[in-house]
């Protein structure tokens, strides 16, 4: 006779899975009507290097960066205590590319890229005078 577990008539649904280590600690999937949850966040690693990935009252909550991969090159964006660190480029892009925004940094300086078409680019003009905001 199968085994419940192997057989696909014997499947059964289960409200709650508890996995716990060696230590006691256990951790909880459940699911509700439009997602699966994991208590405490997910840790993924790919053998040597290893990162949290947890949410809390303002949402998505990632320990280091989040690289996003096109599939032959990536974007990184990380923060600090005083704001956003993007990748930074060394030079503009030469061949067509769909991205709309850049960061250059070079020996002159850090600036924005705006794609216009193509290999055009545009660069924001900055100032090192605050602008005056509102009406």
């Amino acid at each position: 006779m199968p085994s419940v577990i192997t057989s696909p008539r014997g499947h059964r649904a289960f409200e709650k899975l508890t996995i716990q280590d060696g230590s006691g600690n256990s951790v909880a999937i459940t699911a509700n009507s439009t997602a699966l949850l994991l208590d405490d966040g997910l840790q993924l690693s790919d053998g040597s290097n290893t990162v949290d990935i947890g949410a809390d009252a303002n949402g998505l909550t990632v320990a280091g960066k989040v690289t996003f991969d096109s599939g032959n090159s990536g974007l990184s964006l990380s923060a600090n205590t005083t704001g956003f660190i993007p990748e930074t480029i060394a030079a503009e892009p030469s061949t067509d590319t769909a991205a709309l925004f850049a960061m250059l940094a070079d020996s002159t300086g850090n600036c924005l890229l705006v794609n216009s078409t193509g290999t055009t680019w545009s660069y924001v003009n900055y100032s090192s005078v605050r602008p005056t905001l509102g009406g």
